[in-house]
Protein backbone atom coordinates (compact mmCIF):
# COMPACT_ATOMS: atom_id res chain seq x y z
CA UNK A 1 0.00 0.00 0.00
CA UNK A 2 2.79 2.45 0.77
CA UNK A 3 4.35 1.71 -2.62
CA UNK A 4 1.06 2.47 -4.35
CA UNK A 5 0.57 5.58 -2.26
CA UNK A 6 4.00 6.90 -3.15
CA UNK A 7 2.92 6.92 -6.79
CA UNK A 8 -0.43 8.51 -5.81
CA UNK A 9 -2.85 6.58 -8.10
CA UNK A 10 -5.51 9.30 -8.20
CA UNK A 11 -2.87 11.89 -9.09
CA UNK A 12 -1.38 9.54 -11.67
CA UNK A 13 -4.74 9.08 -13.35
CA UNK A 14 -5.21 12.86 -13.44
CA UNK A 15 -1.71 14.14 -14.13
CA UNK A 16 0.16 11.41 -16.00
CA UNK A 17 -1.65 12.06 -19.30
CA UNK A 18 -1.08 15.81 -18.99
CA UNK A 19 2.71 15.73 -19.11
CA UNK A 20 2.89 13.18 -21.93
CA UNK A 21 0.13 14.96 -23.90
CA UNK A 22 2.23 18.13 -23.63
CA UNK A 23 4.82 16.35 -25.80
CA UNK A 24 3.00 13.58 -27.72
CA UNK A 25 -0.57 14.85 -28.21
CA UNK A 26 -2.95 12.14 -29.44
CA UNK A 27 -0.10 9.62 -29.21
CA UNK A 28 -0.19 9.68 -25.41
CA UNK A 29 -1.82 6.25 -25.14
CA UNK A 30 0.82 4.70 -27.42
CA UNK A 31 3.58 6.17 -25.27
CA UNK A 32 2.10 4.39 -22.25
CA UNK A 33 1.83 1.08 -24.13
CA UNK A 34 5.50 1.24 -25.13
CA UNK A 35 6.43 2.31 -21.62
CA UNK A 36 4.72 -0.65 -19.92
CA UNK A 37 6.32 -3.14 -22.33
CA UNK A 38 9.76 -1.76 -21.48
CA UNK A 39 9.08 -1.59 -17.75
CA UNK A 40 7.79 -5.16 -17.59
CA UNK A 41 11.05 -6.26 -19.20
CA UNK A 42 12.98 -4.38 -16.53
CA UNK A 43 10.73 -5.76 -13.77
CA UNK A 44 11.44 -9.34 -14.86
CA UNK A 45 15.16 -8.68 -14.43
CA UNK A 46 14.72 -6.97 -11.06
CA UNK A 47 12.54 -9.85 -9.87
CA UNK A 48 15.41 -12.24 -10.62
CA UNK A 49 17.39 -10.39 -7.95
CA UNK A 50 14.50 -9.75 -5.55
CA UNK A 51 13.69 -13.48 -5.27
CA UNK A 52 17.26 -14.20 -4.16
CA UNK A 53 18.53 -11.05 -2.38
CA UNK A 54 17.01 -8.84 0.32
CA UNK A 55 18.42 -5.31 0.43
CA UNK A 56 17.53 -1.69 1.19
CA UNK A 57 19.16 -0.04 -1.80
CA UNK A 58 16.97 -1.56 -4.50
CA UNK A 59 18.84 -1.56 -7.84
CA UNK A 60 21.97 -0.36 -6.09
CA UNK A 61 21.99 -3.38 -3.79
CA UNK A 62 21.18 -5.84 -6.57
CA UNK A 63 23.58 -4.72 -9.29
CA UNK A 64 26.40 -4.34 -6.78
CA UNK A 65 26.47 -8.14 -6.47
CA UNK A 66 27.37 -8.34 -10.16
CA UNK A 67 29.50 -5.29 -10.90
CA UNK A 68 31.28 -4.86 -7.56
CA UNK A 69 32.46 -1.56 -6.08
CA UNK A 70 32.78 0.37 -9.41
CA UNK A 71 29.23 -0.63 -10.28
CA UNK A 72 27.97 0.53 -6.89
CA UNK A 73 29.64 3.92 -7.33
CA UNK A 74 28.18 4.40 -10.80
CA UNK A 75 24.68 3.25 -9.86
CA UNK A 76 24.82 5.18 -6.59
CA UNK A 77 25.47 8.37 -8.57
CA UNK A 78 22.51 7.58 -10.82
CA UNK A 79 20.26 6.95 -7.82
CA UNK A 80 21.19 10.27 -6.22
CA UNK A 81 20.51 12.14 -9.47
CA UNK A 82 17.34 10.20 -10.22
CA UNK A 83 15.74 10.50 -6.82
CA UNK A 84 16.85 14.14 -6.70
CA UNK A 85 14.83 14.82 -9.86
CA UNK A 86 11.90 12.85 -8.47
CA UNK A 87 11.93 15.10 -5.42
CA UNK A 88 11.73 18.17 -7.69
CA UNK A 89 8.38 17.10 -9.13
CA UNK A 90 6.34 17.21 -5.92
CA UNK A 91 5.97 20.99 -5.56
CA UNK A 92 4.87 21.55 -9.20
CA UNK A 93 2.26 18.82 -8.78
CA UNK A 94 0.97 20.37 -5.55
CA UNK A 95 0.69 23.78 -7.19
CA UNK A 96 -0.94 22.49 -10.38
CA UNK A 97 -3.50 20.27 -8.71
CA UNK A 98 -3.92 21.93 -5.32
CA UNK A 99 -4.34 25.55 -6.43
CA UNK A 100 -8.13 25.34 -7.19
CA UNK A 101 -8.69 24.03 -3.67
CA UNK A 102 -6.41 26.64 -2.08
CA UNK A 103 -8.08 29.48 -4.00
CA UNK A 104 -11.55 28.20 -3.09
CA UNK A 105 -10.83 28.37 0.64
CA UNK A 106 -8.40 31.31 0.71
CA UNK A 107 -9.46 33.54 -2.17
CA UNK A 108 -7.26 34.75 -5.06
CA UNK A 109 -4.39 35.54 -2.69
CA UNK A 110 -4.08 31.80 -1.95
CA UNK A 111 -3.04 31.28 -5.55
CA UNK A 112 0.00 33.53 -5.17
CA UNK A 113 3.58 32.35 -4.81
CA UNK A 114 3.88 33.26 -1.12
CA UNK A 115 0.76 31.37 -0.06
CA UNK A 116 1.67 28.34 -2.13
CA UNK A 117 5.22 28.39 -0.80
CA UNK A 118 3.89 28.27 2.78
CA UNK A 119 1.30 25.57 2.05
CA UNK A 120 3.73 23.31 0.21
CA UNK A 121 6.18 23.76 3.07
CA UNK A 122 3.52 22.61 5.52
CA UNK A 123 2.79 19.58 3.33
CA UNK A 124 6.47 18.62 3.26
CA UNK A 125 6.68 18.99 7.05
CA UNK A 126 3.64 16.77 7.56
CA UNK A 127 5.00 14.12 5.19
CA UNK A 128 8.35 14.28 6.94
CA UNK A 129 6.77 13.66 10.35
CA UNK A 130 4.74 10.72 9.05
CA UNK A 131 7.79 9.19 7.37
CA UNK A 132 9.72 9.48 10.65
CA UNK A 133 6.94 7.67 12.52
CA UNK A 134 7.52 4.63 10.29
CA UNK A 135 5.59 2.34 7.96
CA UNK A 136 2.78 1.46 10.37
CA UNK A 137 1.55 5.06 10.55
CA UNK A 138 2.25 5.58 6.86
CA UNK A 139 0.17 2.61 5.69
CA UNK A 140 -2.88 3.81 7.65
CA UNK A 141 -2.63 7.19 5.93
CA UNK A 142 -2.31 5.49 2.53
CA UNK A 143 -5.61 3.65 2.96
CA UNK A 144 -7.37 6.95 3.67
CA UNK A 145 -5.62 8.75 0.81
CA UNK A 146 -6.47 6.17 -1.85
CA UNK A 147 -10.02 5.69 -0.58
CA UNK A 148 -10.86 9.40 -0.57
CA UNK A 149 -9.08 10.67 -3.66
CA UNK A 150 -9.83 8.01 -6.29
CA UNK A 151 -13.65 8.41 -6.42
CA UNK A 152 -13.56 12.21 -6.69
CA UNK A 153 -10.79 12.26 -9.30
CA UNK A 154 -12.62 9.61 -11.30
CA UNK A 155 -15.92 11.49 -11.08
CA UNK A 156 -14.35 14.69 -12.43
CA UNK A 157 -12.71 12.91 -15.38
CA UNK A 158 -15.87 11.03 -16.28
CA UNK A 159 -18.05 14.16 -16.02
CA UNK A 160 -15.66 16.17 -18.21
CA UNK A 161 -15.48 13.39 -20.79
CA UNK A 162 -19.24 12.86 -20.94
CA UNK A 163 -19.94 16.59 -21.24
CA UNK A 164 -17.25 17.18 -23.88
CA UNK A 165 -17.37 13.87 -25.73
CA UNK A 166 -14.77 11.09 -25.72
CA UNK A 167 -13.03 11.35 -29.09
CA UNK A 168 -11.31 7.98 -29.31
CA UNK A 169 -11.02 8.14 -33.09
CA UNK A 170 -8.42 10.92 -33.13
CA UNK A 171 -6.39 9.14 -30.47
CA UNK A 172 -6.50 5.62 -31.89
CA UNK A 173 -5.73 6.90 -35.41
CA UNK A 174 -2.81 8.92 -33.96
CA UNK A 175 -4.06 12.10 -35.61
CA UNK A 176 -1.28 14.70 -35.83
CA UNK A 177 1.25 12.34 -34.22
CA UNK A 178 4.77 11.76 -35.53
CA UNK A 179 7.47 9.26 -34.60
CA UNK A 180 9.54 12.09 -33.12
CA UNK A 181 6.65 13.23 -30.89
CA UNK A 182 6.25 9.68 -29.56
CA UNK A 183 10.01 9.50 -28.93
CA UNK A 184 9.88 12.84 -27.05
CA UNK A 185 7.00 11.59 -24.93
CA UNK A 186 8.70 8.31 -23.99
CA UNK A 187 11.15 9.79 -21.45
CA UNK A 188 8.29 11.38 -19.54
CA UNK A 189 6.26 8.19 -19.86
CA UNK A 190 9.16 6.32 -18.29
CA UNK A 191 9.50 9.01 -15.63
CA UNK A 192 5.95 8.37 -14.44
CA UNK A 193 6.80 4.76 -13.57
CA UNK A 194 10.47 5.12 -12.71
CA UNK A 195 11.26 4.11 -9.19
CA UNK A 196 8.60 1.37 -9.08
CA UNK A 197 11.42 -0.94 -8.00
CA UNK A 198 12.01 1.42 -5.06
CA UNK A 199 9.43 -0.62 -3.16
CA UNK A 200 12.19 -3.22 -2.83
CA UNK A 201 14.01 -0.73 -0.59
CA UNK A 202 11.37 -1.58 2.03
CA UNK A 203 12.26 -5.28 1.87
CA UNK A 204 13.55 -5.51 5.44
CA UNK A 205 10.25 -4.09 6.66
CA UNK A 206 8.11 -6.47 4.57
CA UNK A 207 7.05 -9.95 5.59
CA UNK A 208 8.50 -12.64 3.27
CA UNK A 209 10.13 -10.11 0.89
CA UNK A 210 11.47 -12.70 -1.56
CA UNK A 211 7.92 -13.74 -2.27
CA UNK A 212 6.12 -10.40 -2.12
CA UNK A 213 8.56 -7.88 -3.61
CA UNK A 214 8.29 -9.23 -7.19
CA UNK A 215 4.50 -9.43 -6.89
CA UNK A 216 4.31 -5.88 -5.62
CA UNK A 217 6.38 -4.59 -8.54
CA UNK A 218 4.33 -6.40 -11.18
CA UNK A 219 1.09 -5.33 -9.50
CA UNK A 220 2.16 -1.69 -9.35
CA UNK A 221 3.13 -1.61 -13.03
CA UNK A 222 -0.07 -3.21 -14.31
CA UNK A 223 -2.33 -1.20 -12.00
CA UNK A 224 -0.82 2.11 -13.02
CA UNK A 225 -0.79 1.19 -16.70
CA UNK A 226 -4.57 0.73 -16.56
CA UNK A 227 -4.94 3.96 -14.58
CA UNK A 228 -2.85 5.85 -17.16
CA UNK A 229 -4.85 4.50 -20.11
CA UNK A 230 -8.22 5.37 -18.57
CA UNK A 231 -7.03 8.85 -17.66
CA UNK A 232 -5.58 9.35 -21.14
CA UNK A 233 -8.67 8.39 -23.12
CA UNK A 234 -10.89 10.58 -20.92
CA UNK A 235 -8.68 13.68 -20.75
CA UNK A 236 -6.83 14.08 -24.04
CA UNK A 237 -9.90 15.36 -25.97
CA UNK A 238 -10.44 18.01 -23.25
CA UNK A 239 -6.76 18.99 -23.32
CA UNK A 240 -6.84 19.31 -27.10
CA UNK A 241 -9.82 21.67 -26.88
CA UNK A 242 -8.19 23.86 -24.21
CA UNK A 243 -4.53 23.56 -25.17
CA UNK A 244 -3.80 27.31 -25.03
CA UNK A 245 -5.14 27.67 -21.46
CA UNK A 246 -3.18 24.67 -20.17
CA UNK A 247 0.08 25.76 -21.78
CA UNK A 248 -0.42 29.22 -20.25
CA UNK A 249 -0.41 27.67 -16.77
CA UNK A 250 -4.13 27.29 -15.97
CA UNK A 251 -4.69 24.36 -13.62
CA UNK A 252 -5.85 21.29 -15.57
CA UNK A 253 -8.45 20.68 -12.87
CA UNK A 254 -9.96 24.08 -13.59
CA UNK A 255 -10.08 23.19 -17.28
CA UNK A 256 -11.67 19.81 -16.54
CA UNK A 257 -14.19 21.39 -14.16
CA UNK A 258 -15.26 23.92 -16.80
CA UNK A 259 -15.49 21.15 -19.40
CA UNK A 260 -17.67 19.14 -17.02
CA UNK A 261 -19.89 22.17 -16.39
CA UNK A 262 -19.28 21.72 -12.67
CA UNK A 263 -16.51 23.97 -11.31
CA UNK A 264 -17.42 22.83 -7.80
CA UNK A 265 -16.39 19.30 -8.75
CA UNK A 266 -12.97 20.59 -9.77
CA UNK A 267 -12.61 22.15 -6.32
CA UNK A 268 -13.64 18.92 -4.60
CA UNK A 269 -11.27 16.89 -6.76
CA UNK A 270 -8.49 19.39 -6.09
CA UNK A 271 -8.99 18.92 -2.33
CA UNK A 272 -8.91 15.13 -2.74
CA UNK A 273 -5.83 15.20 -4.97
CA UNK A 274 -4.15 17.59 -2.56
CA UNK A 275 -4.61 14.98 0.16
CA UNK A 276 -3.31 12.29 -2.22
CA UNK A 277 -0.21 14.33 -2.94
CA UNK A 278 0.39 14.72 0.80
CA UNK A 279 0.33 10.93 1.11
CA UNK A 280 2.44 10.43 -2.00
CA UNK A 281 4.99 12.88 -0.62
CA UNK A 282 5.32 10.79 2.52
CA UNK A 283 5.70 7.55 0.56
CA UNK A 284 8.42 8.86 -1.74
CA UNK A 285 10.39 10.36 1.15
CA UNK A 286 10.17 7.04 3.03
CA UNK A 287 11.63 5.10 0.09
CA UNK A 288 14.23 7.70 -0.91
CA UNK A 289 15.52 8.06 2.66
CA UNK A 290 16.24 4.34 2.91
CA UNK A 291 18.09 4.36 -0.42
CA UNK A 292 20.17 7.40 0.55
CA UNK A 293 20.83 5.81 3.94
CA UNK A 294 22.19 2.69 2.23
CA UNK A 295 24.53 4.83 0.11
CA UNK A 296 25.70 6.61 3.27
CA UNK A 297 26.48 3.30 4.98
CA UNK A 298 28.68 2.42 2.01
CA UNK A 299 30.57 5.69 2.38
CA UNK A 300 29.28 7.23 -0.85
CA UNK A 301 27.27 9.93 0.95
CA UNK A 302 27.80 11.66 4.32
CA UNK A 303 27.64 9.03 7.04
CA UNK A 304 25.17 11.12 9.03
CA UNK A 305 22.42 10.32 6.51
CA UNK A 306 22.51 6.70 7.69
CA UNK A 307 21.49 7.59 11.27
CA UNK A 308 18.46 5.55 12.37
CA UNK A 309 16.14 6.64 15.17
CA UNK A 310 16.26 4.28 18.13
CA UNK A 311 12.60 4.93 18.85
CA UNK A 312 11.05 4.73 15.36
CA UNK A 313 13.74 2.67 13.56
CA UNK A 314 13.66 5.08 10.59
CA UNK A 315 16.48 7.09 8.91
CA UNK A 316 15.55 10.39 10.52
CA UNK A 317 18.37 12.58 9.20
CA UNK A 318 17.90 11.43 5.60
CA UNK A 319 14.15 12.03 5.85
CA UNK A 320 14.57 15.59 7.16
CA UNK A 321 17.27 16.51 4.61
CA UNK A 322 15.31 15.13 1.65
CA UNK A 323 12.05 16.78 2.74
CA UNK A 324 13.83 20.15 3.02
CA UNK A 325 15.46 19.82 -0.41
CA UNK A 326 12.19 18.62 -1.91
CA UNK A 327 10.50 21.84 -0.85
CA UNK A 328 13.27 24.41 -1.37
CA UNK A 329 14.84 23.32 -4.68
CA UNK A 330 11.69 23.47 -6.89
CA UNK A 331 10.74 26.87 -5.53
CA UNK A 332 14.25 28.17 -6.14
CA UNK A 333 14.06 27.05 -9.78
CA UNK A 334 10.54 28.38 -10.42
CA UNK A 335 11.10 31.75 -8.75
CA UNK A 336 14.49 32.28 -10.39
CA UNK A 337 13.38 31.27 -13.89
CA UNK A 338 9.78 32.58 -13.77
CA UNK A 339 8.54 29.42 -15.50
CA UNK A 340 5.24 27.61 -14.86
CA UNK A 341 4.95 24.50 -12.66
CA UNK A 342 4.08 22.52 -15.80
CA UNK A 343 7.39 23.55 -17.40
CA UNK A 344 9.35 22.37 -14.36
CA UNK A 345 7.35 19.14 -14.23
CA UNK A 346 8.22 18.34 -17.88
CA UNK A 347 11.88 19.35 -17.48
CA UNK A 348 12.43 17.39 -14.27
CA UNK A 349 10.47 14.40 -15.55
CA UNK A 350 12.55 14.19 -18.73
CA UNK A 351 15.83 14.53 -16.81
CA UNK A 352 14.56 11.99 -14.30
CA UNK A 353 14.11 9.34 -17.01
CA UNK A 354 17.70 9.73 -18.20
CA UNK A 355 19.06 8.94 -14.74
CA UNK A 356 17.29 5.59 -14.80
CA UNK A 357 18.51 4.62 -18.31
CA UNK A 358 21.96 3.39 -17.14
CA UNK A 359 20.47 1.88 -13.98
CA UNK A 360 17.88 -0.17 -15.83
CA UNK A 361 20.34 -1.10 -18.59
CA UNK A 362 22.86 -2.29 -15.98
CA UNK A 363 20.15 -4.22 -14.13
CA UNK A 364 18.97 -5.94 -17.31
CA UNK A 365 22.51 -7.02 -18.18
CA UNK A 366 23.36 -7.85 -14.58
CA UNK A 367 20.34 -10.12 -14.05
CA UNK A 368 21.52 -12.60 -16.68
CA UNK A 369 25.13 -12.46 -15.46
CA UNK A 370 23.93 -12.92 -11.87
CA UNK A 371 21.96 -16.08 -12.70
CA UNK A 372 24.83 -17.50 -14.74
CA UNK A 373 27.25 -17.01 -11.83
CA UNK A 374 24.85 -18.12 -9.10
CA UNK A 375 23.00 -20.99 -10.79
CA UNK A 376 25.08 -21.60 -13.93
CA UNK A 377 22.09 -21.13 -16.23
CA UNK A 378 20.41 -18.62 -18.51
CA UNK A 379 16.71 -18.00 -17.90
CA UNK A 380 15.08 -17.21 -21.30
CA UNK A 381 12.42 -14.94 -19.77
CA UNK A 382 15.03 -12.89 -17.91
CA UNK A 383 17.19 -12.66 -21.03
CA UNK A 384 14.21 -11.53 -23.14
CA UNK A 385 13.17 -9.01 -20.50
CA UNK A 386 16.71 -7.67 -20.40
CA UNK A 387 16.86 -7.23 -24.17
CA UNK A 388 13.55 -5.37 -24.25
CA UNK A 389 14.21 -3.23 -21.17
CA UNK A 390 17.79 -2.40 -22.08
CA UNK A 391 17.04 -1.79 -25.75
CA UNK A 392 14.10 0.58 -25.32
CA UNK A 393 15.67 2.65 -22.56
CA UNK A 394 18.93 3.09 -24.48
CA UNK A 395 17.02 3.99 -27.66
CA UNK A 396 15.12 6.69 -25.81
CA UNK A 397 18.29 8.40 -24.66
CA UNK A 398 20.00 8.03 -28.06
CA UNK A 399 17.00 9.57 -29.82
CA UNK A 400 17.10 12.60 -27.51
CA UNK A 401 20.63 13.30 -28.81
CA UNK A 402 19.95 12.51 -32.48
CA UNK A 403 16.57 14.26 -32.68
CA UNK A 404 16.67 16.92 -29.93
CA UNK A 405 13.46 18.56 -28.74
CA UNK A 406 12.84 22.28 -29.06
CA UNK A 407 13.67 24.87 -26.42
CA UNK A 408 15.19 24.03 -23.05
CA UNK A 409 14.42 20.32 -23.42
CA UNK A 410 17.20 19.95 -26.01
CA UNK A 411 19.75 20.72 -23.27
CA UNK A 412 18.49 18.07 -20.84
CA UNK A 413 20.61 15.14 -22.17
CA UNK A 414 23.80 17.20 -21.93
CA UNK A 415 22.89 18.42 -18.45
CA UNK A 416 22.44 14.80 -17.44
CA UNK A 417 25.85 13.77 -18.80
CA UNK A 418 27.59 16.66 -17.03
CA UNK A 419 25.88 15.92 -13.71
CA UNK A 420 26.65 12.20 -14.06
CA UNK A 421 30.38 12.88 -14.47
CA UNK A 422 30.42 15.15 -11.41
CA UNK A 423 28.47 12.72 -9.19
CA UNK A 424 30.48 9.66 -10.22
CA UNK A 425 33.76 11.51 -9.61
CA UNK A 426 32.56 12.82 -6.24
CA UNK A 427 31.35 9.41 -5.03
CA UNK A 428 34.48 7.66 -6.24
CA UNK A 429 36.60 10.09 -4.20
CA UNK A 430 34.29 9.80 -1.17
CA UNK A 431 34.38 6.02 -1.36
CA UNK A 432 38.16 5.95 -1.01
CA UNK A 433 38.20 7.86 2.26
Amino acid sequence: MIAMGSLAPSVSMSMAPLGVWYLAGNGTWLVFVLTIVCMLGVAICIAAFARRIVGTGSIYSYAGHVFGRPGRVFLGACLVGGWGCLLLISVPMLVLYGSPFMIAIGGPAAGGDLAQLVVTGAVMLFGCLLAIRGLAASVRVMYVVVGVSMPLAGALLIAAALNSGVDLGAQLSLQGVSVSSIARGLPLGFALLLGFEGSAALAYETRDPRRWMPRIMYGLLLAFFLVFLVGTFLQVPVFNAHAADIRAGVSPLTVLGDAAGAPWLATAASAALFVALVGGNMGIISVAARIFGTLALDGLLPRRLAYVSRRYKTPVVAIVVLATVRWAAPWAVMLASDRTPLDLYVWAGTLLSFWWVPMYAATCVGATLFLVRLENRIVPLVLAGGIVGCGVTLYTFADSLINPAAGALRLIPYLFLAMLVVLVAGMAIAGRR
